[in-house]
Formats: structure tokens, sequence, C-alpha cells
């Protein structure tokens, strides 16, 4: 007679998430395996149009290689996507981080500044949607543009805050860091809505009894932020760092995405498309799994009884 087999808490946890991820995983499967597949065919092919519907004739890498070393402009752009990430990543990071812990402390009117922080987001994300036409769209981002210049550090004051930076002893690089990501705060505030939520809820998560035990052992809030805030928090400062890393490699204003769409709509070079979208799907799934390898080290997963 076999025994039946006993099923541990963790493991029965972990079928319960299987189950919240399957409707995922079965969407991904039938609306984006198919045009996947279909896309990775174009860019090892020349694709034509005829009365019949789509050609294809099998071109191997060279649509792969017209993006690399012919192309002048998509190495620069992709390159400059880049750069971007990497500037924006750490900045939106910490300042959602930052607003959440604010957000998390108890005050009178919490709820009525949690509104006013958000509401902002989701209007904004929802009027850019529906707005996205003609000249109505280029009005709205031109007033955007003009809140934007108006917010940012006028000359005079943003060099008197370089020089006394630099005259503080930090390095210009890190000064010139600060300074432009000061004066990007519209498209930072704009870009951390996803991610102050995440930290909020991982925050608001963290068992009271946690911190009543170490302050009765004598630590202080520092040593709670430190040694319990920050470790426990650290999951969801992954989770951050990925999500935010994937949403400025394809926000709306991207150019790499523009020069894709331009190639194939414009141009009618669908295969040249497809190779450049394979290529950069690369990048940023290279990205990706450097950033998971590079931050999972020190995540610290906590396991509730």
């Amino acid at each position: 007679m076999k025994r039946k087999r006993v099923v541990s808490l963790k493991q029965a946890k972990a079928r319960i998430g299987y189950v919240f991820v399957l409707p995922t995983l079965i969407g991904v499967v039938l609306f984006f395996g198919y045009p996947m597949i279909r896309s990775l065919a174009f860019s090892f092919s020349s694709v034509g149009i005829t009365e019949k519907g789509i050609a294809l004739a099998f071109a191997g890498f060279g649509n792969y290689q017209h993006a690399l070393f012919v192309d002048a402009n998509y190495r620069e752009i992709v390159a400059r996507s880049l750069l971007d990430t990497l500037i924006n990543v750490p900045v939106i990071t910490f300042f959602s981080f930052f607003v959440a812990t604010l957000l998390n402390q108890k005050f009178r009117g919490r709820f009525l500044v949690r509104t006013i922080f958000f509401l902002p987001i989701v209007m904004a994300s929802s009027a850019l949607m529906a707005l996205d036409q003609g000249d109505l769209l280029q009005t709205v981002m031109g007033s955007a543009q003009g809140f934007k210049e108006s917010a940012a550090f006028g000359g005079g004051n943003r060099l008197a805050v370089l020089y006394s930076l630099i005259e503080a002893g930090l390095p210009r690089p890190v000064v010139e860091y600060i300074v432009s990501a000061t004066a990007r705060i519209f498209d930072i505030v704009m870009l951390s809505g996803v991610q102050v939520l995440i930290f909020l809820a991982g925050l608001q998560s963290i068992p009271r009894s946690v911190y009543e035990a170490a302050m009765i052992e004598g630590s202080t809030a520092w040593d709670n932020y430190w040694k319990i805030t920050f470790p426990m928090i650290s999951p969801l400062m992954l989770t951050a760092v990925l999500y935010t890393v994937i949403d400025s490699f394809t926000a709306a204003g991207n150019e790499t995405l523009a020069i894709i769409q331009n190639t194939a709509f414009r141009n009618q070079n669908f295969g040249l498309s497809a190779a450049m979208s394979w290529l950069y799907f690369l990048l940023i799934g290279l990205l990706v799994g450097i950033l998971a390898l590079l931050l999972t080290r020190w995540v610290f997963y906590y396991d509730k009884p």
C-alpha cells in the first residue's frame, strides 16, 4: 500500500501561487505566442506584400546585420534609451520608496494626501490615452512641457546649486546627476506611481510585532529602518527596479519604439522592423536578467508562520 504524500505548507502556498499566475500565463500564450513566433519569422525574412497576402523570402541574418551595422540611427538611439534607463532607475526607485515611506506614516489627513498624490498620475495617464490624436494631444503635451520647464531650475539658480554642491565636496558627475534629476522632477513623479503603490503595500505588510519586539530589545528607529524595514521590503525593491527598467524601455515616448514603428509602417520594411524589435527585446531581457541576478543576492524573503 502506497503512502500518501504529505504536502508541506510551503508547497501548498506555491501551488496557490501557480493558480493565481495561471490565467496570466494562458493569456500570454494565447495572445502573444503566435505574434512573437510570426515576428521571429519576419526577422529572418524579406517580407513582401502581394495580392495573395504576405510573402516571405528567407534572408538569414541580413536584417540583423542591417540593423546593427548599416542603419546609422538604430544603434545610437538604442544606446540613448539604455543610458536614459540607467539614469532613471535609481532616481525613480529611491524617490518612490521615499514617498511611500512618507505616505505610510500615521498623520491626520493621510487619506487626503494619498488622494492628492495619486490622482494626477491616474488622470494624466487616462487623459493621454484618450487624447492620443492630432493637434489636441500636441497642445496638451506642449502645456506639460511648459510646466516642466517652469518647474525646472532656471539658468542662474541651477548654476548656483551646482557650484554649491561642488564646493561641499561632492564629485562633479554626482552633482550633475542630482541637478539633472531635480530638473526632471515632473517626469520622475509621473513614472513613479506604480512603484509607490508597490512599496506602500510592502510597508503595510510588515508585522507590527516585529517592530515591537525590536523596541523591547532597545532598538532605535534608525536600527529598525535598516535592520527591519529595508530588508523586509527588499523583495519589492527588486520588483520595483525590474518594473522601472521595463517601463522605461517601453514608455510611449521611447525613441527606439518610434524608429521600429516608422521602419515597419512608413518604410514598409517589416523584416528589418522585426529584427530591430528582437534585438531590443534581447537587450531588455539581458539587462533585466543581470539586475535580477545581482539584486537577488541581497534580497531577504520573510516566510510568515
